[in-house]
């Protein structure tokens, strides 16, 4: 018995073998060669229902007792014809262990060279608005919107232990603008480690994509999908600014020709909350060989080889920017007012009357629930070196020509908060000859500033179309000196918004009357001390005036005119056949005194100058030149009741001496003049 009972218990051993046995065979042969072109039909037939699409597999393979799933040469068309999306060979590999971590779970799913083409139209839709549009099939039952909410929270639990995308190729086109964009993202790799969507799970991901000009994206981090948290860094290596604007060119009017950029920021994303928080930390921008031309000319506008962004800090929720430092080197700008007077940059930017329209509608209706409290931005140091800028002012003739070489600014402190102040100094050349030096605070919040000025050398020739509207003189030489504090406050009517206390002089100056070729006027040194000018309530006041070596030609024409008023009247006929309209003065004149200037100068010296004198209106005409001529005016103001001081002596053809004394006021708009000319030994 015992024999037979054992024989009897291999013999049904055996027979579960042999039926294990085939029912692996039947589930081999099933996965292996019956499932795969059964779903490879299924899938196309479906998937082409579904998306309305025609699609197509090359292979599908499956791997029952490894689990896995391998489909090759999938390729969805775009309905009229031509790729839309595809891959060459997708590979999952699912899990048993997912019965037992009550989700469903992936040791590994690897998507080989996909690619995709993302197109606007000209329309504006896009070309995979139809996969988008409601399908045919009846609609979902209702459901309670407490179910809905519980599951929009709920997501199904997956578990992915190892993502890879490699090889990825998309196509990004724009045929909706007038000149069609068209870009190219290849390689573009993922990498995602222990994907979960299990509550406050985290798993590290990476993520490049290039384009074939060099372009590069890197992402990489941690990411929880329930709820949606992410943190890690970002960068865009070599992006290339040009790529931009030709996505941008038909509302521009300006063309980058070059440049490239470099992006990189630390973040932090928290969407799982009753807020949507973005902080980005530890920013960085790199901006190289950056020319922006003018579209129509082709002038280079702006040549910046070099701009750096260190230690960038962004809160979207407190609306708080926060940068260490940003430094940029040799910038070159140049920019000018046309003929019509409008700043050519004013024109750089294309805009549509239907934009505009659209613009000012959204203007008027504000949100109430947006937060409208502004942004608080802090630039801790700004630093600028060896910029160069070129103006020009076109609506004069000539065009006024304004070059500021080797400009350096330092800014510490830079802020929109209240009642922070900014330290800043400044230096440049102007028009290669004249210096200009600046240092002081400024607040933004509310604007004020103080500031001490120094300028040296500044050439007056260069003022030349500038002077042209006001006068008659050409300017041969001179050069301008100036030193003085600057303040600005927003006072209202407790006090002066601007102040200016220092000294101006000008040294060297020559200057000829254009329809009269001779010396006109001119000086050794012309100095302005103790100047104090307030704007509103406007006032100026000049402790001193010195002038030494001064010269002036003084003449009266046969028609009684005067060469000093026709000098400094921007009329251009000819003295002899002309008559200087005094209408422009007389208006000047007949102003409001309310609409004046109080204005003091308590002395003015005259040393070591002197004058020509001619009159052609006498029969015969008279000729004299004074020299030697030292003195002073005392007291000149523009009060009505005000009378200056005058007493100068000089000699008449170098022998005979004279003297001049009396009172005088100019300021007044019936000029005072009470004098006595005394001449000896003529």
């Amino acid at each position: 018995m015992g024999l037979f009972s054992t024989y009897s218990r291999l013999s049904r051993m055996k027979k579960c073998a042999i039926v294990a046995g085939i029912l692996i065979l039947l589930y081999a042969v099933s996965g292996f060669f019956i499932a795969p072109p059964v779903l490879k039909s299924q899938l196309r037939s479906r998937l082409s229902e579904h998306l309305r699409r025609p699609v197509t597999i090359e292979q599908v393979r499956m791997n029952p007792f490894a689990l896995s799933l391998t489909v090759r040469g999938f390729e969805l068309e775009e309905p009229k014809g031509g790729p839309f999306a595809g891959f060459e060979e997708l590979y999952v590999n699912f899990q048993v262990s997912s019965l037992f971590r009550w989700a469903y779970t992936f040791d590994r799913i690897e998507l080989i060279s996909p690619h995709g083409l993302v197109k606007i139209l000209p329309d504006g839709n896009l070309n995979f608005s139809d996969l988008l549009a409601p399908s045919d099939s009846p609609e979902p039952p209702s459901v309670s919107p407490e179910a809905s909410s519980d599951q929009e929270k709920t997501l199904p639990a997956v578990l992915i232990f190892h993502l890879n995308i490699e090889q990825g190729r998309f196509l990004f086109s724009d045929l909706s603008r007038a000149t069609p964009f068209e870009a190219v993202f290849s390689p573009v790799q993922i990498t995602l480690e222990d994907f979960s969507t299990r509550p406050d799970s985290k798993g590290p991901y990476g993520f490049t994509a290039s384009t074939g000009e060099g372009e590069r994206l890197n992402w990489e981090g941690h990411f929880s999908v329930n709820p949606l948290r992410s943190e890690g860094r970002l960068e865009l290596i070599g992006v290339k600014t040009r790529t931009l604007w030709e996505y941008l060119q038909d509302q521009v009017a300006f063309e980058v020709t070059s440049g490239s950029v470099d992006l990189g920021s630390a973040y932090h994303l928290d969407a799982g909350g009753d807020r949507f928080e973005l902080k980005l930390t530890e920013g960085v921008l790199d901006l190289r060989d950056l020319k922006v031309s003018d579209k129509e000319g082709g002038v280079e506008l702006v040549s910046i080889p070099g701009l750096s962004i260190e230690g960038a800090d962004v809160d979207l929720n407190r609306k708080n920017i926060r940068i260490d430092s940003v430094r940029s080197e040799q910038a070159r700008v140049k920019g000018w007012m046309d003929e019509a007077g409008v700043f050519n940059y004013n024109r750089l930017w294309v805009t549509h009357e239907e934009e505009e329209a659209s613009d000012r509608e959204t203007s008027t209706s504000v949100d109430s629930s947006v937060d409208t409290a502004p942004w608080a931005v802090t630039i801790n140091e700004l630093t600028l070196t060896e910029y160069g800028l070129d103006l020009e002012d076109r609506t004069m003739s000539p065009t006024l020509k304004m070059g500021f070489q080797s400009l350096a600014v330092m800014v510490k402190n830079l802020t929109n908060k209240e009642d922070a102040e900014a330290q800043f100094s400044l230096s440049l050349r102007v028009n290669e000859t004249g210096t200009l030096k600046a240092e002081g605070s400024a607040c933004m919040n509310p604007l004020s500033a103080k500031l001490a000025l120094e300028a040296g050398h500044i050439p007056l020739k260069s003022f030349q179309p500038l002077v042209n509207s006001v006068s008659g003189i050409d300017l041969v030489s001179g050069a301008a000196n100036l030193k003085g504090d600057v303040q600005y406050r927003k006072m209202g009517e407790t006090g002066p918004e601007i102040r200016w206390e220092g000294g101006l002089s000008i040294l060297d100056f020559e200057a000829i009357n254009r329809s009269y070729t001779e010396d006109f006027l001119k000086w050794e040194s012309l100095e302005f001390n103790g100047i104090l000018f307030d704007a509103a309530p406007k006032r100026l006041h000049l402790s001193e005036i010195m002038a030494k070596g001064a010269y002036a030609r003084v003449i009266i024409w046969p028609d009684g005119s005067v060469n000093i008023k026709e000098a400094f009247s921007s009329q251009k006929g000819e003295h002899q056949n002309e008559t200087i309209d005094t209408s422009t003065i007389t208006a000047v004149e007949s102003k409001p005194e309310e609409d004046s200037m109080p204005i003091r100068v308590d002395i003015i010296r005259i040393e070591e100058s002197s004058a020509n004198f001619a009159d052609f209106s006498m029969k015969p005409n008279f000729f004299t030149g004074i020299q030697d001529l030292t003195g002073t005016i005392k007291g000149i103001s523009s009060d009505s009741t005000a009378r200056a001081d005058v007493s100068l002596s000089g000699k008449v053809d170098r022998y005979a001496p004279v003297m001049i004394s009396g009172q005088i006021n100019p300021l007044i708009p019936k000029a005072y003049v009470d004098m006595v000319l005394s001449f000896k030994n003529m």
